[in-house]
């Protein structure tokens, strides 16, 4: 495979990546009363850092916060809600919604000098924000090992019991600590873990029956990454490790997936490599301690980007892509699905030629699924790309395959688009037009027709919907320094 096709950095080397540095500004009144020192402390403070937790974005360094007569508005969007402000910027942030429409927000705001403070609010079905809350002081970005702090996310259940996760320093190790937030906020803090192989990013996902499962992709010198999953089953005061079995012959290539059901059955998929093979693992522990370990899917070439999505039940659809070169670069994005305990075959959603990348996965509980990633235009390097979704209505049918966003220039492409489903089956995603972000959405009805809005806002988006289809988009806006804004869409 030729270097500059594989858009992923080495751990070792993503640390660097995953802060951008912006010019230093002056400072602003700030947006809250509790935060009278943040004037101060941007007024000293010389590297303003925002970006998602899982996403290697390189924001536009021409980008200037500014006070602008308002946040911006995106079209076919409710009008934006501001969710906090701060001048240094935002080392991450999620949004989780549950069936009921209720959401709470997470982020990791930059203080001065290499420090961050984790905070969460929620929000009303009409995204009226609630009270801000701290989780943490000031704490240190500064570790010693390869792990990344102030990475955070956020997953609340169908009675509004909310989790925030993030990655915190932990004497000479970079730990990963959780607060369970009581639907009336009494919160319980706690380490998922204090040590092992470091994080450089940080997920969470909860069951609508309130279990909850924390996973990243762990520094490992030894490969291009260490799957690590941990479960907190409702009703358990402690977070229980996936202890799978790692084969010296294969080598992790990704950090991977993993999903928690109703009934609190963990499911976490990656892809491996060895001897210029690849396969996809799957590993499956129950609330008894069961754990099953399968390799559903193998190919003669590598396979990269595996995502999966899940049913409320646990059954799961799995994207992956593998390249392979005949007379040309050829990828082939494939799924397969596992339905009460049995894998499909590999199925071919599409090949992109020369070449493209597969990033994301997303479904409902009909089964209906979106997969999304990057197509490229000819060329070495390629001038043009854009977000290619393919959409299954209902397993065993035809996939539907359209380029989401428009085809631009490849100078910005460096991003992760992301892909949400609501539970009509209308597909959202984003996309990268020209220096912003935009947001496209399939019309009623159709599986391929998109409606397209660009998005005046800086930092990737993200997604969160309801039992109503209500969806909230969450992004960061250059206003008052720069300002978590959320908007929704009824689709």
């Amino acid at each position: 495979m030729r270097p500059e096709l594989r858009l992923r950095v080495r751990a070792a080397a993503g640390a660097a990546a995953l802060a951008v540095a912006v010019a230093t500004l002056s400072p602003l009144a700030p947006a809250h009363s509790d935060d009278r020192s943040l004037a101060r402390e941007a007024a000293r403070a010389q590297d303003r850092t925002f970006h998602r937790p899982d996403a290697d974005v390189q924001i536009d360094p021409q980008a200037r916060p500014s006070a602008l007569a308002g946040l911006p508005k995106v079209k076919g969007w409710t009008a934006p809600k501001a969710v906090f402000s701060t001048y240094n910027g935002f080392q991450s942030y999620d949004i989780a919604r549950n069936a009921k429409g209720q959401s709470v927000v997470a982020w990791a705001e930059v203080g001065s000098g290499s420090t961050v403070r984790i905070r969460y609010a929620r929000l009303t079905p009409a995204n009226k924000v609630l009270k801000r809350v701290k989780l943490t002081g000031w704490i240190t970005r500064d570790t010693v090992d390869s792990g990344i702090v102030g990475q955070v996310a956020a997953t609340i259940d169908k009675d509004g019991n909310a989790t925030v996760v993030w990655t915190q320093r932990t004497g000479e190790a970079t730990g990963v600590r959780a607060a369970s937030i009581g639907a009336k906020g009494r919160t319980t803090t706690r380490w998922v873990t204090q040590q092992g192989h470091p994080p450089m990013s940080v997920f969470a996902k909860a069951s609508a029956t309130g279990h909850v499962v924390v996973w990243w992709n762990g520094y490992d010198p030894e490969a291009w990454g260490s799957p690590q999953q941990y479960v907190l089953w409702k009703g358990r005061k402690a977070f229980t490790k996936v202890n799978y079995t790692r084969d010296p012959d294969w080598m992790p290539d990704e950090g991977g997936t993993a999903s928690v059901s109703n009934t609190g059955l963990v499911s976490a998929t990656w892809v491996e490599r060895g001897s210029g093979q690849g396969r996809l693992r799957a590993v499956t522990l129950d609330k008894t301690g069961k754990l099953v370990e399968k390799v559903p899917a193998t190919a003669s070439n590598l396979i990269m980007n595996s995502s999966h999505a899940t049913t409320a039940s646990g059954n799961l659809t799995v994207s992956y892509m593998d390249q392979e070169y005949v007379d040309e670069w050829r990828t082939h994005w494939y799924t397969l699905r596992r339905t009460n305990g049995t894998w499909s075959a590999p199925k071919e959603v599409t090949q992109l030629q020369p070449y493209g990348y597969t990033w994301s996965i997303a479904g409902n509980d009909t089964g209906k699924a979106a997969t999304i990633g990057l197509g490229y235009g000819p060329g070495n390097p390629p001038e043009s790309i854009a977000v290619t979704a393919g959409v299954q209505a209902k397993p065993g049918a035809r996939w539907t395959v359209t380029e989401a966003g428009p085809r631009v220039y490849n100078g910005f492409s460096f991003f992760t688009p992301r892909v949400h489903m609501t539970a009509n089956g209308r597909t959202v995603t984003s996309y990268r037009g020209s220096t912003r972000p935009g947001v496209a959405w399939t019309k009623k009805g159709t599986n391929g027709t998109w409606v397209r809005s660009g998005v005046g806002t800086q930092g990737d988006l993200a997604f969160a919907s309801d039992a109503r289809s209500r969806v909230n988009m969450l992004s960061l806006a250059s206003y008052k320094g720069f300002t978590l804004t959320v908007y929704q869409n009824d689709l």
